[in-house]
């Protein structure tokens, strides 16, 4: 009963068509008299309702597309997001290719915030020679 008062709604008050994930025609009755109507799901109460009834097909392939929005909610995706903490900071010494690493926090702490780094002139830890930071890779 309740799927025939929502439907009078539909059809009377003119409101928006029922959002749901699936619809389909399901028959009952006999061959010689079959009875048609509309299974769904409602995404408003996610539950399956029947209803929108006719002994004519035509008029209930008719009640599907006018009264009801068919959402794939299956489809809708969305990017992950993964936050990371920086905790070392390597420089590749351009004159020997010794890895100087340095622990995050203490980097900052002497040279500043990430955006101020090119230009920073670093001693090499293994051939204490003198070379200046152009660029970051953030892996």
């Amino acid at each position: 009963m309740d799927d025939l008062i929502s439907r009078k709604a539909v059809i009377e008050e003119n409101v928006d068509k029922v959002r749901v994930s699936s619809a389909e025609i399901v028959v009952h009755g006999t061959k010689e008299n079959p009875y048609y109507e509309i299974e769904y799901f409602d995404l408003s109460d996610n539950e399956i309702h029947i209803g929108f009834s006719s002994y004519k097909l035509d008029v209930v392939f008719g009640y599907l597309e006018k009264y009801f929005d068919i959402v794939n909610e299956e489809n809708k995706s969305t990017e992950a997001l993964v936050y990371q903490t920086p905790t070392t900071v390597m420089l590749i010494c351009p004159y020997c290719d010794h890895e100087n690493d340095y622990e995050y926090d203490d980097f900052c702490s002497d040279n500043g915030a990430p955006p101020d780094w090119d230009y920073t002139k670093i001693e090499c830890k293994e051939c204490h020679r003198i070379f200046q930071i152009q660029g970051q890779d953030w892996q």
